[in-house]
């Protein structure tokens, strides 16, 4: 049966991030201490993508696999952030130090991250479509992609995050939250 009530319009997004261990929010609620809003993003930036591999099995007998096995899997956020701001430039370059230059008022150092010291970060996605809200949460991510700024004069200058999420032993890797009725597993008839 057709549901058009089920399309998704992602026509605002908020992204979190925050320090590993803070607080996970449990439901829709604002995130808590420990998390910050990185603000304004770019609308044709936001990304959730899952990335499994798998490894086909083949015998003899069949000219088609006999089985497949999932190998690894992998996921991540992509966002396009607009805003230029210290804990921004430290998200994307997987951390480092700002420094103000002493002397010298309103003058800043930014120094990247040291060979193999980038930090981990959580991250909380959400995507709002009107009453309707989906919340992407990741416990761990890191940012292991390269940086390449575009600095331009049309259009604005952004800053590419593009975060891998991480997994662990104690917790999900990753999860989704949301008030869509759509995904109620005992709808009512």
């Amino acid at each position: 049966m057709t549901q058009p009530n089920q399309l998704v319009q992602a026509k605002t997004i908020a992204l979190y991030l925050g320090v590993v261990g803070s607080t996970l929010p449990a439901d829709l609620s604002a995130p808590g201490s420990g998390f910050f809003n990185v603000g304004l993003t770019n609308p044709e930036s936001c990304r959730f993508r899952v990335s499994p591999e798998f490894e086909r099995v083949f015998a003899h007998q069949s000219n088609y696999p006999v089985k497949i096995l999932q190998t690894s899997d992998a996921a991540g956020m992509d966002v396009d952030l607009l805003q230029w701001n210290g804990a921004n430039f430290k998200a994307v370059y997987g951390g480092g130090n700002i420094t103000a230059i002493s002397g010298t008022p309103n003058l800043y150092k930014f120094v990247p991250p040291s060979f193999g010291n980038r930090d981990e970060l959580a991250a909380i996605l959400d995507v709002i479509d009107g009453a309707k809200k989906y919340r992407f949460i990741a416990a761990r991510v890191f940012n292991e992609s390269e940086v390449e700024l575009e600095l331009n004069k049309n259009p604005e200058a952004k800053l590419p995050l593009r975060l891998s999420i991480l997994g662990g032993d104690s917790t999900d890797a990753w999860y989704m939250v949301t008030n869509d009725a759509a995904f109620d597993p005992e709808p009512t008839p």
